[in-house]
């Protein structure tokens, strides 16, 4: 509805791991480019962009000021085999020109409640808001409050089940 144009850049398979080609990214910006969306924890492939990819990325958007990163983080906490997830908003000045989006449902399991959260700078956030609250219609307010009172103990529970933190479990159960 907006005139936009979607220019993806899809992961490479190599070696049996994907892989994200820095050069196609750079192609795909023009001047006319207004938002990246970054995937990371990638769904479905499950990749995990490294710190130096996500350095090139922030290197690339140096030439491109305008763009905007609406950063798709649902799956920070649900990483495997004992690797973590980076914030595209955590490299550099890049919280200036990022929203980071996350999900109450993914992280209890509970995607049908569709409860989620984005954290970025003010003056993003203050428009991103008036976007969402005239478009979005389904989430009730028990979830919401249901989900905020979860988050602090769960990220900071030491024992949830079996000697294990309820993130800690989550992991071991998928």
């Amino acid at each position: 509805m907006a005139g936009a144009t979607y220019m993806p850049i899809p992961l490479e398979l190599q070696d049996g791991k994907w892989r994200f080609d820095s050069e196609k990214l750079r192609h795909a910006l023009s001047p006319k480019t207004r938002i990246l969306i970054l995937n990371n924890a990638h769904n479905p492939t499950g990749k995990l962009f490294t710190i130096e990819e996500l350095e090139m990325i922030t290197a690339i958007l140096k030439d491109f000021p305008r763009v905007i990163v609406l950063s798709d983080d649902v799956y920070e906490y649900l990483t495997f085999d004992g690797k973590t997830s980076t914030l595209f908003a955590s490299i550099g000045d890049n919280f200036e020109r990022t929203i980071s989006t996350f999900s109450g449902g993914k992280l209890f399991s509970a995607t049908g409640w569709k409860v989620g959260w984005a954290v970025g700078p003010a003056d993003i956030i203050n428009v991103a808001s008036v976007v969402s609250t005239t478009t979005i219609y389904c989430v009730n307010a028990p979830a919401q409050i249901a989900m905020a009172r979860c988050l602090g103990p769960t990220i900071e529970q030491t024992e949830y089940k079996d000697g294990r933190s309820y993130l800690e479990s989550t992991r071991h159960d998928f």
